[in-house]
């Protein structure tokens, strides 16, 4: 494998992930804070497109921002372990995000266990596949830009891919994740009924 510059900490990783995760905090701010006032802001129809813009580029992050984090980690020099952090920042903040939100209708632990929805649950470890992905895009890019002999799908990124893949669907897309959500629902009852 082609050897990297490692680049300090601070650019490899805080930088990099801090700005994802501020622009994704940013985005679920403003859609909480809009959401509760009237469509004041230049109508309702540039209040809803705003909404939209908001919603969209925060669900964009939650669901595909391995895609963009990755690369850029990967070639300013991290390691495996803060390649793998910085991509599922941005899911695990959702995590926390609900279970915060959701304090309000219930107790911790239900708060908690909120938190592990489907959402959730298929964004976290749909980021296994599209880590997979970028890093076979990563590793792509390194043999035709050093000319160098660099293995670009190994094993690990196809069991990457197909059990990210798998927990997606299965959380959100087989018959609309009701599959999911019946053991989800089995798994509340257990614990706080």
């Amino acid at each position: 494998m082609i050897e990297i510059e490692r680049q300090t900490y601070l650019r490899r990783f805080v930088i990099p992930v801090g700005a994802m995760l501020l622009i994704w905090l940013a985005c679920s701010t403003f859609i909480a804070v809009l959401a509760g006032k009237p469509a004041t802001l230049g109508g309702p129809v540039a209040y809803r497109a705003l909404l939209n813009i908001l919603a969209g580029g925060r669900f964009l992050l939650l669901i595909f921002g391995s895609l963009i984090i990755y690369p850029i980690m990967f070639f300013r020099g991290a390691s495996w372990p803060e390649r793998l952090l910085g991509s599922i920042v941005v899911p695990i903040a959702y995590m926390i995000w609900a279970m915060v939100q959701a304090t309000s209708f219930f107790s911790v632990g239900e708060s908690i266990y909120y938190g592990f929805n489907s959402i959730a649950f298929g964004s976290l470890f749909f980021q296994l596949a599209l880590i997979a992905v970028a890093d076979i895009g990563c590793r792509w890019r390194c043999r035709y830009k050093y000319q160098e002999q660099v293995e670009v799908v190994r094993w690990p990124h196809l069991v990457g891919i197909v059990a990210g893949s798998v927990s997606m669907y299965l959380a959100l897309f087989w018959d609309g994740g009701v599959h999911w959500f019946y053991l989800y629902q089995e798994g509340y009852k257990l614990l706080f009924t």
